[in-house]
């Protein structure tokens, strides 16, 4: 994960985006513990690409992701 910033277009909610450089894919998991309901892909105008499946958790979303080689995704939590 290399940014962490409030939604760009005033809504509600936050963005993060994750970098992959390395040569193959990985996978990672992401653990918030903050009142979200739902979880989507975002392009570089802010809208939405995906929708993505998270585990809830009683206090928060668990979420899975995998990035190709050298790839680079935004997701929108709120």
């Amino acid at each position: 994960m290399t940014a962490l910033r409030p939604a760009p277009d005033g809504g509600d909610g936050i963005e993060l985006r994750l970098v992959n450089l390395a040569e193959g894919p990985r996978t990672g998991t992401i653990e918030l513990r903050l009142p979200l309901t739902s979880v989507e892909e975002t392009g570089l105008d802010g809208s939405p690409l995906a929708s993505l499946q998270p585990e809830r958790l009683p206090d928060g979303l668990r979420l899975s992701v995998t990035l190709g080689a050298k790839e680079i995704r935004t997701v929108r939590l709120r």
